[in-house]
């Protein structure tokens, strides 16, 4: 009988993937875990895909310690990213909107803040090199089981317990920091260097509390993608955006190399489909980009007001008040090129003082300026990776719209500048439902 040992490298491999897929998680969810038992090559291959993701929540954070400590030191070495799910109690829709009462959001908030501090304490213990290069992505959100199935409950379409009912308004306040509870703040974690908080989670999270993490306990922080609701309940709104804005532009670690940000709405309770950014926020991150890598906000920063007061500057004087952006190599904001009424002017405007920005961007690789709504898109893309730098105009917009001449001289200055060829520009649009395109492109000479 022909033993382990003696197969095949790439035979055993290829049972390796196959044993670690095919299998059903919800009938034996521990059964991937019992592989690495078998053998040393099997416990080499199956412990680093069991403990490369964890997801925890608050009631199972006290197995974390015991499960990567002691003679498990090993399992920190495969650890790539650390999910926490704070999960507060379900509820039920009653007719009628109904804010939550100061008692639920309170003991929210303490869940929320206990979880956290009960999971820093852990991971503080952990050093930065025992999670490879990138260190260790930590992903946080309260998400309770309700959130899913009663925050849509108001539309005919669903097949659900809550139809004809309205839906519950469960975020007019974000979670806050609990001061009462006596902690100073949050043990330092060195070894976190990315940061994740995702739109599924639909509880909105205070930016006074995320202040609180940034500065003291994520200080070797290297990215941050934080994805928020717009808040279905608009006198608040106004002061969680103003939090927010403030949050960006001076608490976040110097090491950030990172930053990605994104404001979702429902569009079935909130029906704005192409509501435009608020240009206060391009103030706020024109200082907190300045030193970073990459940048992207979608829904936030009002692409027009970011580029324009650049563009101004350098046409009065050609200095900026602050150094320009000498580090950044992709930046992605939205704008409202993909609106029907949209004048064309303003869009040459736009993708001129883009252009006009990019040359205080010495490093810059890729510039995406987009928008979309139902049925309609746009997209103004300048990337100079590869032989040739690029300029792409792609729309749905049934109008005939070509690229400024200036706008062409403007990124081919900039090729040269760079010792790069003139930029190749292509432009398409798109023709209805079908995915037709007209297209057509050429390279200056």
């Amino acid at each position: 009988m022909t033993c382990w040992q003696k197969l095949p490298p790439e035979i055993r491999w290829e049972i390796f993937e196959i044993v670690s897929q095919d299998y059903n998680h919800n009938s034996e969810p521990l059964a991937r875990a019992g592989y690495e038992r078998v053998c040393r090559e099997w416990h080499a291959f199956f412990g680093e895909r069991n403990f490369r993701e964890l997801v925890l929540d608050q009631n199972s954070l006290f197995g974390l310690d015991r499960m990567a400590d002691g003679k498990y030191r090993w399992r920190r070495d495969y650890l790539r990213r650390l999910v926490l799910r704070v999960r507060p109690e379900g509820y039920h829709c009653v007719a009628g909107e109904l804010r939550e009462d100061r008692t639920n959001i309170r003991e929210d908030g303490e869940l929320l803040n206990r979880a956290l501090w009960n999971l820093l304490a852990i991971v503080s213990t952990w050093k930065r090199t025992e999670h490879g290069d990138r260190g260790l992505i930590l992903e946080i959100g309260p998400d309770s089981p309700s959130d899913s199935r009663h925050a849509f409950g108001n539309y005919q379409y669903l097949q659900t317990e809550d139809r004809g009912r309205q839906f519950r308004t469960y975020e007019p306040e974000a979670l806050a920091w609990d001061f009462h509870r006596g902690h100073q703040g949050f043990p330092e974690a060195r070894a976190v260097t990315g940061l994740v908080i995702r739109r599924h989670c639909y509880r909105n999270i205070d930016p006074h509390l995320l202040s609180t993490l940034l500065r003291g306990s994520f200080t070797c922080l290297k990215w941050f993608r934080h994805e928020v609701w717009h808040g279905v309940h608009p006198p608040l709104q106004p002061l969680f955006e103003k939090d927010h804005q403030w949050l960006i532009s001076g608490d976040l670690p110097s090491t950030r190399r990172q930053l990605r940000l994104l404001e979702d709405l429902n569009g079935l309770q909130q029906r704005q489909p192409m509501r435009p950014a608020r240009s206060t926020w391009s103030e706020a991150l024109s200082r907190s980009s300045r030193h970073i890598e990459l940048l992207s906000a979608c829904f936030l920063a009002e692409a027009e007001s970011f580029f324009s007061k650049v563009a101004h500057v350098e046409l009065d004087s050609g200095e900026l008040d602050e150094p320009g952006w000498q580090n950044l190599r992709t930046m992605v904001l939205t704008a409202r090129l993909a609106n029907p009424g949209e004048p064309l002017s303003e869009i040459d405007e736009l993708l001129v003082n883009a252009m006009i920005t990019a040359c205080f961007m010495p490093k810059l690789e890729t510039m995406e300026i987009w928008n979309a709504s139902q049925g309609q898109a746009c997209l103004f893309r300048y990337s100079t990776k590869g032989e040739h730098p690029q300029i792409a105009w792609r729309t749905t917009r049934d109008v005939n719209f070509e690229l400024q001449p200036c706008l062409i001289i403007l990124a081919s200055e900039r090729a040269q500048g760079n010792a790069q060829r003139p930029p190749a520009v292509v432009q398409e649009r798109l023709l209805g439902e079908d995915g037709m395109a007209e297209t057509y492109s050429f390279v200056p000479s």
